[in-house]
């Protein structure tokens, strides 16, 4: 339930609090006492747009916050899991904050979400009914929840909710599977092409390098012959060669070595540089002696490299490696192109099985709900006679909306199908004797159409799972006798939520729990909104303001307590003479 309302700074409201309880909650007071900026407030913390008008003159930003109070089912918790909300215990604190350059910022136990969060939130905690609005009544897209509500058919509705989302899904990748497969035939034959190119020329990754570095040695050949020859000369072969020479000096230096024994690590290194200049002069006489020119291979690695030079450049990759990819990816897109078909009729021999599995369910569903509105139709009747519209019939109007080429068919004919199922619902009423009944928005005026939706809720009471309503002046046309009667279902409903009730009727606020008084005073020369939660002999003397208008008579406050059922004395200071003003 609705445990605190806090208002800060908001439109002409300086600072406000108020504790409600659960059960049946009236607000009352004097028309532009600031009931309506209460229900403004409200409607801002369940994701309405706010303005920077909004913010109460001299501020600089309106502070709002409402505080919720009940056990945090599955779904609630689900919810706030995936918006990264801490959990406490079982409240939900939604905040906003609207600053004077129109920015607003939105909380849930202070954790920053946007106004969509906001609104995925509160609509499972809070359910606002306006006078205007009448809780979407007059629009016939909405009395499908109404009539899914009464019956309690969440179950199979989820049921057919999953068909219908994995239908749509699957016909998506149908379609797109067609279009790729439109597409593709313009490019197959391209496809066809180029793998074949690519494959001919049978590439491999390092081929390209080592073209290269073959070519260099081919196209220096002479320079390479003629510096290995002189190298192996002057390292190894020559009479003065380096090796011949290092050879004289390890021999000499070991006659000293007898003299002064450090010399031995000399010549151990002379030798090691012996064995590395003699290797390297064999190795430069071997690769001299080796070496052959070969024109012919010299072209073909030049009109090779070219080839491949012109194949990177065509399809504009950098390497081999990059060109071998390429040829997979096309490979591999062919061979879809080539598979097509066969993924398309797997894909539509699937589609129709889930079709199936949704026009069994929907058709089901359909039934279930026709039967339900009988039901409807009877109990809302019954209702309707006891709020004052005793000649009223109505009808719950069903059909199905045929379609060429819908998802469900019956008898030859296709029907469309939506998110809830292929049912139209809409609600038509007949006030009068003898007359049809007509579409609920083309008949009921602004009064019947309260009292409708009061039977409806009522009829819900036991399957909303909306913890608090609240009726903004619903009562407005309902007045004497039909006024009690209303207050009397306002309090059938309460017995399962918490209700909030702004009324201007004595007869509805008399049913109360509890009873706020809205007023609007003047403090230091600004207007302010108070909210006071009434004792006693101030509901009575609230109640028969309502009942005598401008002027409390003793008579007025005898009916009060009537309707109050109390029987208790006014304190000395409420005193009230016949005819005397308050």
């Amino acid at each position: 339930m609705l445990k605190k309302l806090y208002i800060k700074d908001f439109a002409i409201v300086d600072h406000l609090e108020i504790d409600f309880e659960s059960g049946f909650q009236v607000l009352t007071g004097e028309t532009g006492a600031g009931k309506s900026i209460l229900v403004g407030a409200l409607r801002l913390l369940c994701g309405e747009r706010g303005q920077s008008d909004l913010v109460r003159s001299g501020s600089d930003k309106a502070i709002l916050e409402a505080e919720f109070k009940f056990p945090i089912d599955s779904k609630k918790r689900s919810i706030l899991e995936e918006l990264a909300v801490e959990l406490i215990s079982d409240v939900i604190i939604v905040r906003r904050e609207i600053n004077i350059k129109g920015i607003s910022r939105a909380f849930i136990n202070d954790t920053p979400v946007n106004m969509n969060a906001i609104g995925t939130i509160t609509e499972l905690l809070i359910d606002l009914h306006g006078q205007h609005q009448h809780q979407r009544l007059i629009h016939p897209e909405n009395h499908i929840s109404y009539l899914d509500a009464f019956g309690k058919i969440q179950p199979i509705l989820e049921k057919y909710k999953s068909a219908y989302k994995e239908y749509h899904s699957q016909k998506n990748l149908l379609e797109g599977l067609i279009e790729k497969r439109k597409k593709s035939y313009e490019t197959h034959d391209l496809y066809t092409f180029q793998v074949n190119e690519l494959t001919k020329a049978n590439l491999k990754e390092e081929e390209l390098e080592l073209l290269i570095s073959e070519r260099k040695i081919l196209e220096n050949n002479e320079a390479l012959f003629e510096v290995s020859s002189k190298v192996a000369t002057l390292l190894y072969s020559a009479e003065d060669s380096a090796s011949r020479i290092i050879s004289e000096a390890i021999n000499k230096l070991k006659s000293l070595t007898e003299i002064d024994p450090s010399f031995i690590e000399l010549i151990k290194n002379l030798e090691s540089a012996q064995v590395s200049v003699e290797e390297t002069g064999r190795h430069c006489e071997s690769y001299g002696s080796n070496l052959e020119f070969n024109a012919d291979r010299l072209e073909e690695i030049r009109s090779r490299e070219s080839e491949l030079a012109w194949l990177l450049k065509k399809y504009q990759v950098s390497n081999l490696p990059a060109l071998i990819t390429r040829l997979e990816e096309m490979k591999k897109n062919l061979d879809e192109i080539e598979n097509f078909d066969e993924k398309i009729d797997k894909l539509e021999k699937k589609l129709e099985e889930i079709r199936k599995k949704l026009q069994e369910i929907s058709l089901v569903l359909s039934e279930k709900r026709q039967e339900l509105g009988k039901n409807f139709e009877k109990e809302l009747e019954l209702l309707l006679i006891s709020v004052g519209l005793q000649n009223a019939s109505f009808k719950v109007q069903h059909s199905w909306q045929e379609k060429e080429g819908g998802i469900v068919s019956v008898n030859g004919k296709t029907y469309e199908l939506s998110e809830n199922g292929m049912d139209q619902i809409e609600f038509n009423v007949g006030l009068n004797v003898g007359e049809p009944t007509r579409p609920l928005h083309k008949v009921a005026s602004g009064g019947e159409v309260s009292r409708i939706m009061l039977c409806i809720k009522t009829l819900l009471a036991d399957s909303d799972d909306i913890a608090t309503l609240v009726f903004d002046e619903i009562d407005s046309g309902i007045s004497g006798r039909l006024a009690q009667i209303v207050g009397k279902k306002m309090l059938e409903i309460a017995k399962h939520h918490q209700l909030i009730v702004i009324t201007h009727l004595p007869q509805i606020a008399a049913q109360g729990d509890s009873h706020f008084s809205v007023a609007k005073n003047e403090v230091e020369g600004r207007t302010i909104v108070s909210v006071e939660k009434l004792k006693a002999d101030e509901r009575i003397l609230d109640i028969a303001k309502l009942l005598g208008g401008e002027q409390v008579t003793p008579q007025a406050i005898a009916n009060a307590r009537e309707l109050l059922h109390v029987n208790i004395d006014l304190p000395p200071d409420h005193k009230i003479e016949k005819n005397m003003k308050i």
